[in-house]
């Protein structure tokens, strides 16, 4: 192999990367663009309980699969999505005859489709906001971002949020940055509030640290017992989280069996107050 060659190899790298950074079409506007729908029927009666649920879609490549997968796990009060456009959340909501509100971070290269997160429930959904999180991918210049939620269920406002932080392309010290900058964004006087997401955490220290950062605003990992929740790598690792504050922990688990993504869907049922915590 030639000095010429190799020469030309890393500047054919390096003009490649900024090509696919060129193609990267970021959603800077904190309110726009946004998508909602209704198509939940008449509010349930509630019946003391709700079940939460986080997925990362894995930008949705087997719609089908993914509805029936989700439509296996019983009587979802909310479900936070990642990966997601608005034609798929929209799907979802229909299926499962749920609320929803989706925003995208920006326009991914995998598909050109929009690529963000959406907060879908049973219950109305109000107040929603999305939240542009610091540090682009060094790679291609993406934004990440969480989108956040009033979800009033049997008139009990719970402070709501979906986030998908970046992946470890980004510094470990910047990636927590982006987390701290979410935790910064929780109302102190929420009284209930549920944080869920792809934390894309690929070592016990960096679970640690978030458990440690969330805690810091009183908000406990509902999910601690679930384990890995990731699918396809060699590897697992548990990189999706709910974590909740003045709530109880009922049962929390995964859909292990699921195959519509990379990622598995996580669950935690929850009660208001403080007692019942499983350990």
């Amino acid at each position: 192999m030639t000095v010429r060659f190799l020469i030309f190899c890393v500047l054919a790298i390096v003009f490649l990367g900024i090509f696919l950074r060129r193609q990267i079409v970021n959603y800077e506007d904190e309110s726009e663009p946004v998508f909602i729908g209704s198509f939940a029927e008449t509010p349930p009666d509630f019946s003391e309980d709700l079940t939460v649920v986080s997925s990362n879609t894995h930008f949705v490549e087997n719609i089908g699969l993914a509805i029936e997968e989700l439509g296996e796990i019983p009587k979802i009060d909310i479900l936070l999505l990642q990966e997601v456009d608005e034609v798929e959340t929209e799907r979802i909501a229909r299926a499962l005859k749920h609320n929803y509100v989706y925003y995208p971070a920006s326009v991914h290269t995998k598909h050109d489709k929009n690529f963000g997160n959406a907060i879908l429930s049973r219950w109305t959904i109000k107040k929603s906001e999305k939240l542009i999180l610091p540090h682009e991918n060094p790679k291609n210049g993406q934004i990440r971002i969480a989108v956040c939620a009033i979800v009033v269920v049997d008139k009990v406002e719970i402070l709501t949020c979906t986030v998908h932080t970046e992946t470890a392309w980004l510094g470990y010290k910047k990636r927590l940055e982006q987390v701290d900058t979410l935790i910064n964004n929780i109302d102190d006087d929420a009284e209930y509030v549920i944080v869920g997401g792809d934390f894309n955490t690929v070592s016990s220290r960096s679970v640690r640290d978030l458990d440690d950062r969330f805690e810091g605003v009183g908000l406990k990992r509902a999910t601690h017992r679930v384990g890995v929740t990731t699918a396809r790598l060699p590897v697992g690792f548990a990189m999706d989280h709910i974590y909740t504050r003045g709530m109880s922990v009922l049962d929390a688990g995964k859909h292990s069996q699921a195959k519509a993504s990379d990622h598995l869907p996580i669950w935690a049922q929850l009660k208001f107050g403080q007692d019942g915590m499983i350990k």
